[in-house]
């Protein structure tokens, strides 16, 4: 399970690949890691076969911002470095990559630090490498076609609303701004929308009443001319200190 690089260091030496070195370091953990991983899930057997590359199911969700690690220790050969031959399967959220984990057709998925918690409170035994985020980059909308109805998050009390996955970081994310502004969980109905074109979809054709997006899928929104309503905007440092007082 991964996540994108912290980005608060400055000016960084970079090495050939004109990439900062600790980004590098860190994508190379990344493929440490997952090796280990699966070194476990094939026992013994890979032993003795140092010419062969061990073969990892890796599922990711399709939110490619977060998920650029991964993708890069790919593109630049870190993978291969480490003597693994790497099969990416996009999944519509992170909620789905975890389920494929779980359920044995993925050796390794891309998920939220929420969900490593939510397995180990299951008793799943999982292991998690992670790179964090200082800021997010989710926004709250509510869809042009019920524009009249829903003006502030409050009037979502009833109304449906879409997330990537149920269960997963948006879900979570939705639940938290919800109670911030005095309206429990309970009182909206999910709708499992996915990510990027079936989300922008689902709000632009009034399947929901509201969404957490990502800014990728709001920027979708805006360049089919639509102009949603901000309900909530938590991307940037500065809106993510304020929504879930996050701390440098």
């Amino acid at each position: 399970m991964t996540s994108s690089p912290d980005r608060r260091e400055g000016t960084h030496r970079r090495d050939e690949t004109g990439l900062p070195k600790h980004w590098r370091e860190r994508w190379s953990a990344v493929v440490v890691l997952i090796a280990f991983l699966v070194s476990l899930s094939n026992g013994c057997g890979a032993v003795g076969k140092k010419s062969e590359k061990i073969p990892v199911r890796l599922a990711m969700s399709s939110q490619i911002y977060t998920q650029m690690p991964a993708i890069l220790a790919q593109s630049l050969g870190y993978y291969d470095e480490e003597g693994l031959a790497v099969h990416i399967e996009n999944m519509q959220s992170n909620t789905r990559a975890v389920h494929a984990l779980i359920g044995g057709s993925a050796d390794v998925s891309t998920g939220s630090f929420t969900q490593v918690l939510s397995l180990a409170a299951e008793g799943r035994d999982v292991k998690a490498f992670m790179t964090t985020v200082v800021e997010s980059n989710g926004v709250l909308v509510a869809s042009p076609g019920w524009a009249k109805e829903i003006r502030t998050i409050r009037d979502l009390r009833g109304a449906p609303v879409g997330v990537g996955g149920l269960g997963g970081p948006s879900n979570m994310a939705l639940n938290w701004i919800l109670s911030q502004s005095g309206v429990p969980p309970s009182d909206v109905t999910l709708v499992n929308i996915g990510t990027l074109a079936t989300a922008v979809a689902a709000v632009e054709r009034r399947k929901v009443a509201a969404a957490i997006l990502n800014d990728v899928e709001y920027v979708m929104l805006r360049k089919r001319g639509l102009d949603p309503v901000l309900l909530a905007d938590v991307r940037g440092r500065e809106n993510t200190k304020h929504c879930f007082g996050v701390e440098d």
